[in-house]
């Protein structure tokens, strides 16, 4: 049901109705069966939709996009993606259709932001450390 409902609200409470149980329980039974909770669940998949659509539509706006895999506020959506793949999806696209080298990334971020861990979005494994 996510798989096929990802661009609209999907909630434990609507879960709960729609497979007749209370919304705890959805979220105990999920979580037993995928490893984590629908909401973690939800956010990646859209996540993952977001991630292909920027590669396979690259003349569309990101803010379209956002809206597509179910964002209506794209600073959120922004947020979410660079926390999900270590890169804003604006440097996702950009990084995807220059095809830059990894070293040049890696050696254009300040020293306390690189780091050798390869970011889950970047198509040459580049990411850069949070900065706390």
């Amino acid at each position: 049901y996510i798989r096929e409902n990802y661009q609209t609200d999907i909630t434990n409470q609507l879960l709960s109705r729609k497979f007749g149980f209370v919304p705890s329980y959805i979220s105990k039974i999920f979580k037993a069966y995928k490893g984590v909770s629908p909401c973690s669940y939800l956010t990646d998949v859209r996540m993952e939709k977001a991630k292909r659509m920027i590669i396979e539509q690259p003349d569309q706006s990101l803010s379209v996009i956002a809206a597509a895999v179910g964002y209506t506020d794209f600073s959120y959506f922004t947020k979410v993606f660079k926390r999900s793949f270590g890169v804003t999806p604006s440097a996702y696209r950009h990084w995807h259709q220059r095809k830059i080298p990894c070293e040049a990334i890696r050696s254009s971020l300040p020293d306390g932001q690189r780091s050798d861990a390869p970011a889950k979005g970047c198509p040459h494994g580049v990411r850069a450390k949070r900065v706390v």
